[in-house]
């Protein structure tokens, strides 16, 4: 999934489209996360029963990380 332009500011290199990662694991998305996260927000749990992050890596590039926990019943 990806997403365009989000938020209003000015188009600049890396910032046009923002690329959205659906991990399969808690282990995965934290790799990911410290691999893409020289400039990355903070990886938290969201209300919405996820782990969610969104980074910045090295060329500008945007990224999105989401790990869905399964809901235990």
């Amino acid at each position: 999934m990806a997403s365009d332009m989000c938020g209003v500011r000015e188009l600049k290199p890396g910032n046009s489209v923002e690329i959205n990662l659906n991990c399969s694991s808690e282990k995965e998305i934290n790799h990911l996360y410290k691999q893409l996260s020289k400039k990355g927000k903070i990886l938290q749990e969201q209300f919405w029963g996820a782990l969610f992050a969104m980074v910045i890596d090295r060329f500008c590039v945007r990224w999105m990380l989401t790990f869905e926990k399964k809901i235990k019943e």
